[in-house]
């Protein structure tokens, strides 16, 4: 978890020391962004709650549609989350460490404390207990009619439970 607060703050720090701008909002000619349907995703031992939902339900998403994911960590140790399909990746000692196809492919911007990173694919939020990021994200519309699944990979979280699956529309 540090480790990846650390590149994130680092990748803050070099953003805005190269003055990079990043135009979220509103377009080069003023036009307004499409708006994000807002979704929240709680973190927990051992769940991904959406919406205040049942834990570790399906998560559903519409292809070609906005969202901005508040991931909220309102358990009582590290968590994190990854989305994917596929195979998953493996440690060294064989546990489990996300999927070889990531979900969140293409622009996402990440906001936490008012700042925002922008990303060309997200791979991984991690957050420490009462930790939360909102992850802007537009769902490729090539997705319509796959399933992919959310988990977290903190060692023993996964093989615990927490995994959900995600279907898009």
């Amino acid at each position: 978890m540090k480790r990846t607060m650390w590149i994130v703050g680092l990748s803050m720090v070099v953003l805005l020391g190269t003055g990079a701008f990043l135009a979220l909002a509103v377009g080069s000619e003023g036009e307004s962004a499409p708006a994000a349907t807002p979704m929240t995703i709680s973190l927990n031992e051992m769940s991904f709650t959406v919406n205040g939902g049942t834990p570790n339900d399906t998560i559903t998403f519409n292809a070609g549609e906005t969202y901005a994911i508040t991931f909220v960590n309102d358990g009582t140790v590290e968590h994190e989350m990854k989305a994917g399909s596929g195979d998953l990746l493996k440690r060294d000692n064989g546990t489990p460490d996300g999927y070889t196809n990531n979900f969140f492919v293409g622009p996402a911007v990440l906001t936490q404390d008012g700042q925002k990173i922008e990303f060309s694919d997200l791979e991984e939020v991690e957050l420490d207990p009462g930790q939360s990021v909102t992850v802007t994200f537009t769902v490729p519309d090539s997705f319509a009619g796959q399933s992919f699944e959310m988990g977290c990979f903190v060692p023993g979280h996964y093989e615990a439970g927490m995994k959900a699956p995600i279907v898009v529309k």
